[in-house]
């Protein structure tokens, strides 16, 4: 296995995201090892951390970090736990027009209860603003 040069940018659940020479997002593994972030998986311990702490540490890398297919792949995940903590992030405030689709789906077949009106309350909220944002 050849040697990645990368540097650390967050920690999280053992794993800690960063970035190659090339401007690339690679996972650490805690034993020494750094991957090609070819699958996000090993990603969802980062939905643990709160979305302002993670949009602190991120901002200002040169690569947009992979979040929108993280929250995309814990909403559709049919895991309560993750699709909780996907929601905990859009609704501490990453953006969430990208996910509309993906909040409308969960929100008629999120895994719970709970996750089905928190998926259609951030679905209305943000549907709410795109009305009065092209009505003014």
């Amino acid at each position: 296995m050849d040697e990645i040069d990368w540097q650390p940018v967050l920690q999280a659940g053992g794993r800690v995201l960063g970035l190659d020479c090339q401007g690339r997002w690679v996972l650490g593994d805690g034993w020494g090892r750094v991957h090609s972030l070819d699958w996000l998986v090993p990603l969802l311990p980062m939905l643990e951390l709160h979305y302002a702490e993670v949009e602190r540490a991120t901002a200002g890398v040169p690569a947009d970090p992979p979040w929108e297919e993280l929250l995309r792949l814990a909403l559709t995940s049919g895991s309560d736990y993750w699709s909780a903590r996907a929601l905990d992030w859009l609704e501490g405030g990453h953006p969430v027009s990208a996910l509309l689709g993906v909040l409308d789906e969960v929100g008629r077949t999120g895994a719970t209860q709970r996750i089905r009106h928190r998926a259609r309350r951030l679905w209305k909220d943000a549907n709410q603003g795109l009305e009065s944002s092209s009505a003014g």
